[in-house]
């Protein structure tokens, strides 16, 4: 019996120990979470948002952005992003966009 006894003890340190390491871990995963999506423009006032997007083929997209108010049309492939135009009439191309997503 006492051979019981003396190995529930260590076990228990053992499971404590890992139980605290693995907290420590995921505590430390949410808080870098948390950073990082502050940093990135994880936040409610976003520096880019896409606004539309649209397949043109197998993994080929045309994609509306909004960077910091100004709209741009990027072409986007699975290798390659590329600037296609810049668009100045805000409105029209917001509404074209609602249009593509609702379509989506």
């Amino acid at each position: 019996m006492n051979y019981n006894t003396d190995m529930l003890l260590p076990a228990f340190k053992i499971i404590l120990s890992l139980g605290i390491v693995l907290a420590a871990l995921l505590a430390g995963l949410y808080i870098m979470k948390q950073i990082l999506q502050k940093n990135l423009g994880g936040s409610k006032g976003e520096l880019i948002k896409i606004l539309a997007s649209t397949s043109i083929g197998i993994k080929k997209n045309i994609t509306l952005v909004d960077v910091s108010g100004t709209l741009i049309v990027l072409g986007v492939t699975n290798d390659n992003i590329t600037f296609l135009t810049k668009i100045d009439n805000r409105e029209v191309a917001e509404d074209n966009a609602v249009s593509v997503k609702n379509s989506i």
